[in-house]
């Protein structure tokens, strides 16, 4: 049930093609979210706050195994999966429904 829900609110903000997803567009999304992060960086170490939990652990979900196992290198992970993930995680969706319909129309 949750899964139907959620692939309906993705075919509805697709639905009129109005924005053309295309992988290459991973570039301009990954740039803007490494200038918000950064900034969010600075922002974490002037005033000890942990904006998109780039700067330390957030105890009592996941994002505390992945802090646990890489040390410093935490920040930079963080980043990276915030510049790819999310992402790639919309661009499969819609893509997934554009298959999905592209299979229920030839049925038709």
């Amino acid at each position: 049930e949750l899964n139907k829900r959620i692939m309906t609110k993705i075919d509805i903000i697709n639905k009129s093609k109005y924005i053309e997803v295309k992988l290459e567009d991973i570039k301009y999304y990954a740039s803007l979210i490494f200038v918000i992060c950064i900034a969010a960086y600075a922002v974490n170490r002037i005033f000890g706050s942990n904006l998109m939990f780039i700067s330390q652990d957030f105890p009592g979900n996941p994002i505390s195994i992945l802090y646990n196992h890489t040390g410093i290198l935490f920040t930079p992970i963080m980043i990276l999966l915030q510049m790819t993930l999310p992402f790639l995680m919309a661009y499969g969706g819609m893509r997934f429904i554009g298959k999905r319909r592209n299979v229920d129309n030839s049925t038709k």
